[in-house]
């Protein structure tokens, strides 16, 4: 199926919306959406709906006018398609922001984000890796490899860079 994908928000006051899918050819018709009040989790999520289902994505020219209008965004390609991401240009991203871009722009992907707009769990390959908490260390991250259906080889680091960069 052929589908346009929008990002909702208001061009005098750059307020955020949500993004949406509509059926091509039927503009006013809405396939889907997604309205967290994240755009990177929304279009990220938006993303990985459309990949899963086959969809031929087009976008909308309102993903431009939002890029130009808003700041703190810009976009990425991978081979899997074009991502908002945090633009660090405009400053320092808040802790959720930072966490979707750096897995969006190294190629991570998840499946599960959280109530409070983490996500879950990153995963690339067979590699995994998910943020902890314990009262010793604090926040931390876990990476571990899934092998025959269950978690091996796992490891604890401070960062998510270091997660993401483990061999």
């Amino acid at each position: 199926m052929t589908v346009h994908a929008y990002v909702d928000y208001s061009e005098e006051t750059g307020k955020y919306h949500g993004v949406r899918l509509g059926y091509a050819g039927a503009r006013e018709e809405e396939h889907a959406r997604w309205a967290s009040g994240q755009p990177i989790r929304d279009w990220y999520l938006m993303m990985r709906f459309t990949r899963k289902r086959g969809d031929v994505l087009m976008l909308s020219s309102s993903l431009t006018h939002f890029l130009f209008d808003t700041t703190g965004y810009r976009t990425v390609e991978r081979p899997d398609g074009e991502f908002i991401v945090w633009d660090e240009r405009d400053g320092t991203p808040s802790p959720r922001d930072a966490d979707w871009t750096n897995g969006i722009v190294n190629g991570w992907d998840t499946d599960k984000v959280g109530s409070d707009g983490w996500a879950n769990s990153w995963f690339k390959g067979t590699r995994h890796v998910w943020r902890c908490a314990d009262m010793r260390w604090g926040m931390y991250w876990q990476t571990a490899d899934l092998i025959d259906g269950s978690f091996q080889n796992h490891q604890p680091v401070r960062t998510q860079e270091q997660a993401f960069s483990r061999n």
